[in-house]
């Protein structure tokens, strides 16, 4: 038997092991911890892959010059406050309404000044510490008065009605903003306080404007596509388009008179008719941001201050509803097909520790679903809390009641991840 030499083996044996430990080291490589670990999501800042917590704070705002802040407790709805309410801006200036940051960055707060002086507007920009919802000042600037703001839900563009003009804002992560660009929208002039909103996936804007039409003064709702790297807002085909509802008190809110549902599909939009009765009209969206009229739902009557509510999962639809002297909430069933609302069982539902002949202020879901936050008027300004049965949507009002400043009786949540 023939043998190989002793030195050609050597080099035979250190070429196999220099071939293993070479095909060891690929496979090591590939399964090294953190080389195909998911970028860093928006978690815990630093911590690559973490899973981010989640804390849900509700804020109200209004005519005043402070804001009130709350942290919620999602299993039963408590509310704590948050060292609130927070000092304003020192300006002098009523507040009027706030533009939060979806993302839970910052919000802005339009300030004016209703007195005999009549000073500047004011625009102030208020951190949000995300790991405690505290609010802080950043900057206030006095600038022209915007009439109503909507951020788009990824955070990077803000919408703003000044006058008769749509103005499109960059944003970035302090609320800085720059101008990108700006739309004529019509000649005649907006409601004081016009309702603006986005779908949820930040490809449409509408904004309730107005028309006469036989010298009755009908709401329109104004519909744009939206560009998601420009912002750019390009009116769609066929708007304005026409509602069947008079303006009334309903556009003297700011904010809830128009509501798209989750989904993306349904537009509200809430108005009166001859008589000051309230209704509430659906509209279809299109693929392209097209609005089509569809049902007309009554309510008893129109309220100086209403809004609409809906929950996140696009099932139910609440509204506050005045029902001879007795203020109760009415409550919907969503065909999420066609935007048909369908009165709950139960519905109206009372609300025993709100007296008649206040303002009702605000109406507020929170992110969860489970839970209904209304703010009323009297001689103390209160939010009341409602339990939302998950199958049936009735409502089950909750003891006690969390004191207010009539200020900040404007409510919205934030689901802040820290």
């Amino acid at each position: 038997m023939r043998t190989l030499p002793s030195r050609v083996l050597s080099v035979s044996i250190f070429c196999f092991v220099l071939v293993l430990l070479c095909l060891l080291a690929l496979t090591g490589c590939a399964g090294m911890p953190g080389n195909n670990t998911a970028p860093n999501s928006g978690g815990n800042p630093g911590i690559s892959g973490a899973t981010p917590q989640f804390t849900t704070y509700l804020y109200g705002t209004g005519f005043g010059d402070s804001i009130a802040a709350f942290r919620m407790d999602e299993n039963s709805g408590a509310l704590t406050p948050v060292q609130s309410p927070f000092p304003g801006t020192n300006q002098g200036e009523m507040g009027f309404f706030a533009i939060p940051d979806p993302r839970g960055r910052f919000m802005f707060l339009q300030q004016r000044d209703d007195s005999p002086a009549q000073k500047a507007p004011v625009l102030s920009t208020f951190k949000i510490d995300a790991a405690t919802g505290a609010l802080s000042v950043v900057s206030s600037v006095v600038r022209p008065l915007i009439l109503a703001g909507v951020i788009e839900p990824k955070g990077n563009f803000m919408y703003a009605v000044e006058g008769t003009v749509l103005h499109v804002y960059r944003l970035d992560n302090a609320g800085n903003f720059t101008q990108a660009s700006a739309t004529q929208l019509k000649d005649s002039p907006f409601p004081e306080l016009p309702s603006m909103t986005t779908d949820s996936a930040g490809r449409f804007l509408f904004i309730v404007g107005t028309s006469t039409d036989n010298k009755e003064i009908k709401e329109v709702i104004y519909a744009f596509s939206l560009d998601p790297n420009s912002g750019a807002a390009t009116a769609v085909t066929g708007s304005p388009f026409a509602s069947e509802l008079l303006v009334g008190n309903f556009a003297q809110h700011p904010g809830g008179t128009i509501e798209v549902l989750p989904s993306g599909n349904v537009l509200y939009l809430l108005g009166e008719v001859d008589g000051g009765d309230g209704r509430i009209q659906s509209f279809t969206i299109s693929s392209s941001g097209s609005l089509t009229p569809g049902p007309v739902t009554a309510l008893d009557r129109a309220f100086e201050d209403p809004n609409l509510a809906i929950d996140p999962g696009g099932r139910f639809l609440y509204v506050t509803d005045l029902l001879g002297l007795t203020i109760k909430i009415r409550g919907f069933a969503i065909n999420s097909s066609t935007g048909g609302l369908t009165p709950l069982p139960g519905s109206p539902f009372a609300a025993t520790s709100i007296n008649s002949g206040i303002i009702w202020e605000s109406t507020a879901v929170d992110p969860t679903g489970k839970f209904l936050y209304v703010s009323s008027q009297d001689n103390n300004t209160q939010i009341h809390r409602f339990s939302i049965n998950q199958s049936t949507g009735a409502l089950s009002e909750q003891p006690g009641t969390v004191p207010i400043l009539p200020s900040q009786s404007i409510l919205f949540f934030l689901r802040i991840a820290h």
